[in-house]
């Protein structure tokens, strides 16, 4: 269900995505830094959109520095890290080995539990530090689990999957926290909806249940994410905005449009 909270890069100015990648790359960094190497597994663009919003909100202090890595070993990326990005991690291992469990009730696939073992420990510290974020997302993934095995439907999947966005999306202990929950959790249908129409074909080809069924009315992503757009528009958000803005608006149809020319293909 990830890899869709993408920035469109065509439409960002060079010096702009320059920044969003040293956001990435700033996670990457925390997570080895947290978890060690393995746990650089669940780094995801997905989650640098939760580090864009917590920053531009709240506006947390920097750090930032240049150095080689295991993917660049020969030339040196700029990483940028904040409070929130320590954060970001927790959720992002959090979020993938409890994918992981899912993948291994559902398919049994090898990838799956070679993932689950790597993972294993980088989780147990995870979760010491999130206890009460994992096992709230762990329980609304076991009912979201249920839901399909008993072909709930697409409202009842994709309120489930906006509850689990909503607790990583759950951050400070001000006004906005609720609001950042709601919008998370708005953002949650969207992806859920979003990737049962990537996978409708496959689905079908493959005689596997999808949540959509016969239903494909794309007019409902559109209101789906703007429901995510209300939410957006109402925070005071200066810092990054354009970046946030490419995302909400143009960067989560890219992957799903290029899915969907391959389809027709």
């Amino acid at each position: 269900m990830f890899g869709y909270i993408l920035a469109n890069r065509d439409a960002l100015p060079e010096d702009r995505q320059k920044r969003y990648k040293s956001l990435y790359c700033g996670l990457c960094q925390q997570l080895h830094h947290s978890y060690g190497n393995v746990a650089r597994m669940t780094l995801t663009y997905d989650m640098v959109f939760l580090i864009l919003l917590i920053g531009g909100l709240y506006e947390p202090q920097e750090s930032e520095r240049s150095a080689a890595c295991m993917v660049h070993p020969f030339k040196k990326q700029n990483r940028i890290v904040t409070s929130a990005t320590e954060y970001v991690a927790d959720m992002s291992v959090i979020l993938t080995y409890e994918k992981l469990l899912d993948d291994r009730a559902d398919e049994n696939s090898l990838k799956s539990r070679i993932g689950i073992d790597l993972l294993d420990k980088a989780y147990e510290k995870a979760r010491s530090r999130q206890e009460d974020k994992a096992a709230c997302i762990r329980e609304y993934l076991k009912q979201l689990y249920r839901s399909e095995k008993s072909r709930g439907g697409i409202d009842e999947g994709a309120n489930l999957f906006g509850k689990v966005m909503g607790v990583v999306f759950d951050y400070g202990d001000d006004m906005w926290r609720g609001h950042l929950s709601a919008l998370g959790e708005a953002l949650g249908r969207f992806i859920y909806v979003l990737d049962a129409y990537a996978d409708f074909e496959k689905d079908k080809k493959k005689g596997r249940y999808n949540p959509l069924e016969s239903n494909r009315d794309e007019s409902i992503l559109r209101v789906l994410m703007g429901e995510v757009a209300q939410l957006y528009d109402i925070l005071p958000i200066v810092q990054d905005a354009d970046i946030i803005e490419n995302i909400i608006y143009s960067g989560v149809w890219v992957r799903y449009n290029m899915e969907k020319r391959r389809d027709e293909k």
